[in-house]
């Protein structure tokens, strides 16, 4: 049985596309950034993300949305990743 072993040429794409991911988010607002990088980085819950940065649950939902939204443009725009 063969095992599939990434080459050199597939991790440094995945290294070169995580790059491109994380200056993207590097690049949302504050507090966007924030509860992105706590949910989906961290996996915390947003009632947790709401409880310590102070703000209602409903407002970090909407926070996130639209840190989503701006990511994708952005990836969009920078010609990283189609389709986002």
């Amino acid at each position: 049985m063969a095992i599939d072993v990434p080459g050199p040429e597939t991790e440094y794409s995945e290294k070169e596309l995580a790059q491109i991911v994380r200056r993207a988010v590097d690049s949302l607002p504050y507090p966007e950034r924030e509860i992105f990088l706590r949910h989906y980085y961290y996996g915390q819950k947003l009632k947790d993300i709401a409880r310590q940065l102070g703000l209602n649950e409903s407002t970090v939902k909407t926070k996130l949305r639209r840190g989503r939204e701006a990511l994708g443009r952005s990836l969009q725009e920078g010609g990283g990743i189609d389709g986002i």
